[in-house]
């Protein structure tokens, strides 16, 4: 395992604050590259 960067959180982030996000709420997103199932 490796912590992220920030690159790799950023699509997530775009896709959140981008129109297709916009139904998405109370949701928890673990952004951690699969290191926990």
């Amino acid at each position: 395992g490796r912590m992220g960067t920030p690159e790799e959180i950023a699509g997530m982030i775009a896709y959140l604050v981008s129109d297709q996000g916009g139904f998405m709420n109370g949701q928890l997103i673990q952004i951690n590259g699969g290191t926990e199932t």
